[in-house]
């Protein structure tokens, strides 16, 4: 009967310090990690937008100067009675 409670007991430490390395380690690897995969994606999110922003200003850049010359010319003059 003694050595049933002692084999028992070594089961229920070595069960222990399972548990105990488990969450240990969930929490100074797996949780870090995780969140590290989540910040990483994110980033990758939002440098495709700006990518995809980047390219459409690139494909409207014609388009874009036309408008800023034709706002360029047709400022009004620096003389006030000229410009009424």
């Amino acid at each position: 009967m003694l050595v049933q409670i002692k084999n028992r007991q070594q089961i229920l430490i070595f069960v222990a310090l399972g548990a105990l390395l488990f969450f240990v380690g969930d929490h100074l690897v797996l949780t870090p990690m995780v969140s590290g995969w989540q910040t990483r994606t994110k980033r990758i999110a939002e440098l495709k937008k700006s990518i995809q922003q980047g390219e459409m200003l690139q494909s409207r850049e014609q388009t874009i100067r036309e408008r800023w010359s034709l706002m360029r010319t047709n400022t009004l003059s620096s003389n006030s009675s000229l410009a009424q």
